[in-house]
């Protein structure tokens, strides 16, 4: 389970070197409300399969196309990088469950040759029973030991005919119960793309659920990323034409108590295309509260004149029902953020692409917003810049927001990319992402980052073998587009994890999923919730549900 030798990944510090607080202000941006229609009703998730044929083992991997930003260096990099000592044998950082998700292999037998895609966008969300995995077009439902309890074709959730979808986003929001999905579908005999959103019916991810459409367009609506407080659910995306040029963010406010109650039309806001915000993330709120946090990284607006060394932290306010949807925002100074190298990789010359510096995660509590994206560094004792994480810590409140922390994780020698960041109910952080080196097969680790403590990382699943998809099955060696990373809703101090990593030894072409679920050891657990130390648990009652296979 663990091997501190595999362990190439090491904390460093960013320098903080910009002005970092302030107070919000108005963004100028002017919300415009309209009606969501029902698409259609779904009695149950099992059974969604389409009639599609069997992939062939040596069958083609599709890679759409990844609409990055240009390349660019991240200016000065820090003098004061550097890294820490050999991590210890016994790590502070326990691994109570972990097991395989799904595969190339498998999500193509399952489903067909239209699933035959990469990279498998990796997500993860946690209920009450259940552990919810979605990859491209697909849905899986997992026991908490990994045991296997149902899977569904997203194309046929949302009644999809000349479309394809993609970029799934999933989570669980603990306070009412239901499971949301967000995704793409981009049209394969058309030119209209759109953005689509689904809710459960109930807390059980294997029965119904309702999908809604939220904008159709003939831009591509890249990487819908969502959220939810107490009152809204928030969804951003990029808009991209041609199908790589950016034209504008947009942001869709939808009323939570209009999809609790199952009714249509549902009531909603927007706002954009907007050019001046590239990738805003809206945050997993962890406590509750009615302002929805969203986070955007300045460095990544290329060419833009607001472009700068800044985080954007926005509040939205309101609700659709009232008419009174506000986006505020203010601008928290952080280091520079530049192109990350792709990652190299044990067993081949082909590299992993890891795209570019837009952030892809964010975590808040209790006015603590965690966000995390892939940078460019150089680690101390090293002569070549890496694909490093970069996690940025903030506080942010009502009134303002300002920086706590700005860093990059990285190592020696070694790669990260595309992080997944969540907080358990102690404020400890954890981060999902991949890992390689010329020494390691493309991997799936994780580290916590504990409130009081030291920073431990474990091997989630050691990848089988080197992936290079560009060889043999006319891909392009995607991967990504990100993490998962969720909490226990049953036991706020564990954190599920899910990430890619090669998958098999013989045979380049396959990715694979690996998902874990981590606690801090008791010692590091942190102060306990504010609700008090009977909210802890006893560690003692944890044991290993599953065992990885080798």
């Amino acid at each position: 389970m663990f091997s501190a030798a595999s362990l190439l990944f090491v904390h460093f510090p960013a320098p903080s070197v910009h002005a970092a607080s302030g107070t919000y202000h108005s963004s100028g941006l002017r919300a415009h409300y309209k009606n969501l229609q029902l698409l259609r009703r779904v009695p149950s998730l099992r059974g969604l399969v389409g009639p599609h044929p069997a992939l062939t083992r040596s069958g083609r991997v599709a890679s759409r196309p990844h609409p990055a930003l240009p390349p660019r260096a991240s200016g000065a990099l820090s003098s004061s990088v550097r890294t820490v000592a050999a991590l210890a044998g016994v790590p502070s950082t326990e691994v109570l469950a972990d097991f395989l998700g799904t595969d190339f292999f498998g999500q193509t037998m399952r489903f067909g040759n239209d699933q035959a895609a990469e990279p498998p966008d990796t997500q993860i969300a946690v209920g009450p029973n259940s552990v919810v995995e979605a990859t491209n077009a697909s849905l899986y439902v997992w026991s908490k030991a990994g045991a296997f309890i149902s899977a569904a074709d997203l194309n046929i959730l949302f009644g999809l005919s000349g479309f394809a979808f993609s970029d799934p986003r999933v989570l669980y929001d603990a306070p009412s119960g239901r499971w949301f999905l967000t995704g793409l579908a981009f049209g394969t005999t058309t030119t209209t793309n759109a953005s689509l959103l689904a809710i459960s019916a109930t807390s059980d991810p294997s029965a119904g659920w309702l999908t809604y459409g939220l904008a159709t367009s003939t831009l591509l609506p890249d990487q819908p990323k969502l959220g939810v407080s107490a009152d809204k659910l928030v969804i951003s995306w990029n808009d991209f034409s041609n199908p790589t040029t950016f034209a504008g963010e947009e942001t869709q406010v939808i009323q939570k108590s209009d999809l609790l109650g199952s009714i249509s039309p549902i009531r909603s806001a927007g706002f954009g295309p907007d050019v001046n915000r590239f990738s805003p993330v809206p945050a997993i709120e962890q406590t509750a509260t009615n302002t929805e946090f969203i986070v955007y990284n300045g460095n990544s607006l290329v060419g833009n004149p607001f472009a700068g060394p800044y985080a954007g932290v926005a509040r939205i306010t309101g609700t659709p029902a009232a008419g009174n949807v506000r986006w505020d925002e203010v601008g928290v100074g952080i280091a520079k953020t530049g192109t990350p190298p792709n990652a190299v990789q044990q067993g081949s010359t082909t590299t992993i692409q890891t795209n570019d510096d837009r952030f892809l995660s964010a975590d808040w509590r209790s006015n603590t917003l965690w966000v995390a994206g892939n940078d460019i560094c150089t680690p101390a004792g090293d002569t070549m810049l890496r694909s490093c994480l970069r996690l940025v810590q903030m506080n942010a409140t009502d009134t303002g927001a300002s920086k706590l922390q700005d860093f990059d994780f990285g190592g020696n020698t070694a790669y990260a990319y595309f992080p997944a960041v969540a907080t358990d109910a102690a404020g400890n952080l954890f981060v999902s992402f991949s890992g390689s080196a010329a020494t390691l097969y493309p991997s799936a680790e994780a580290i916590s980052i504990p409130v009081v403590g030291t920073t431990t990382a474990v091997v989630v699943a050691q990848g089988k073998g080197p992936y290079d998809t560009t060889t043999t099955c006319r891909g392009t060696n995607r991967w990504g587009d990100y993490s998962g990373a969720a909490i226990d809703p049953t036991d706020p101090y564990d954190i599920w994890v899910a990430s890619e990593l090669a998958a098999s030894a013989t045979n380049t072409c396959y990715w694979g999923t690996a998902i874990a679920r981590l606690t801090r050891a008791p010692d590091d657990l942190g102060p306990g919730p504010a609700d008090g130390a009977d909210a802890r648990r006893n560690h003692g009652d944890h044991h290993r549900h599953g065992v990885r296979p080798g």
